[in-house]
């Protein structure tokens, strides 16, 4: 195994040691030494791989995000409509079950003992695709700004998403695909059912 080789090979054990302490442990008590144990390697070659432990779990994460981004990329021929809800729930069910692929790991960075700053990350990545830059078709009779809509989509779909990653029971994700397409026409009174 030449050089490069065995890099790769640690970096990927670094990565999946990682994995497994984040789903066992909670966030606030991952540390490098436990890391280092489990990967059986030491201080010096875990400090070769990353700066520090964020950013090796800032890679696992986007690691993540860039399995769902390339579901998303992939026979992507334009932009989404926003009025399309067919090409809607297309999208949605390529983001649920890419999450579903990992859920655990998704729920665990999504807890309260998980990362804080993961959302944030993953509506950052994502949010280009589920909210794409609405064209202004015709005078806002609401007065809304534009701004202030996409950043309600944007917040509605992913409140959706935490709480099926970090609530009882567990809805697979077609029904959660199905929960984002059917939120996104129906005020939050509709889908109460108050009149």
């Amino acid at each position: 195994m030449n050089e490069s080789e065995n890099y790769q090979k640690t970096h990927k054990l670094i990565l999946s040691c990682l994995k497994e302490m984040i789903l066992t442990e909670p966030f606030s008590k991952l540390k490098i030494t436990s890391l280092t144990k489990k990967a059986n390697i030491s201080r010096g070659t875990f400090y070769i791989h990353f700066e520090d432990l964020p950013s090796a779990v800032l890679e696992l994460e986007n690691e993540l995000l860039q399995q769902i981004i390339n579901e998303l990329k992939a026979n992507k021929q334009e932009v989404i409509s926003l009025t399309d809800d067919e090409k809607l729930l297309v999208m949605y069910r390529k983001i649920t079950n890419a999450i579903d692929e990992n859920f655990d790991l998704f729920e665990k960075l999504m807890s309260i003992n998980g990362n804080p700053e993961f959302l944030k990350l993953m509506k950052k990545k994502l949010s280009p695709f589920v909210a794409p830059e609405i064209a202004i078709k015709a005078p806002n009779k609401h007065n809304l700004p534009i701004s202030l809509a996409k950043e309600l989509i944007i917040e509605g779909i992913f409140s959706i998403l935490q709480f099926w990653l970090t609530k009882q029971p567990y809805r697979t994700a077609n029904e959660i695909a199905e929960y984002l397409l059917e939120t996104r026409r129906l005020s939050p009174f509709e889908l109460a059912g108050v009149e």
